[in-house]
């Protein structure tokens, strides 16, 4: 219970790896020397508030250093390694999958305002507020 009343005040994203592929001999930013590199797509899927998910077109790109799986900022990526990202994206983009996914959750949601919805307008109509002169005989049913 703790766990769905958390994710209705908050995202949370979770990464699905989609490709992987290691460049033999690239420029280090870490270290300063040619060392084999590896870059992992991810699709990502983001939960927004328990409603619904949601996942982006364009998958998310990470480099790491084979020689003890040190992550790389994108901050920190040379012109090489920015040119095998953009290749290896014009592959893998769009990520398969539904783009927008309305969870359980969120259909239990949209239901129960759809029912508050109808009962207030049912409530207007039966006082007369819309409807003219047929309200009142919906009113005394």
């Amino acid at each position: 219970m703790a766990n769905s009343i958390t994710q209705l005040v908050s995202l949370t994203c979770t990464e699905e790896p989609l490709h992987s592929e290691i460049h033999e001999a690239m420029l280090c930013p870490l270290s300063g020397q040619v060392e084999p590199m590896r870059l992992q797509l991810y699709a990502q899927h983001v939960n927004s508030y328990g409603i619904f998910k949601r996942i982006p077109r364009k998958p998310v790109a990470r480099y790491f250093r084979t020689a003890d799986d040190a992550e790389i900022e994108r901050a920190h990526w040379t012109t090489e390694m920015v040119k095998a990202y953009e290749t290896a994206i014009k592959g893998n983009t769009p990520v398969a999958g539904p783009r927008v996914r309305v969870t359980t959750y969120g259909k239990v949601v949209i239901c129960f305002l759809l029912i508050a919805l109808a009962f207030l307008i049912y409530t207007a109509y039966a006082q007369g507020l819309i409807g003219g002169s047929d309200a009142a005989a919906v009113s005394m049913l």
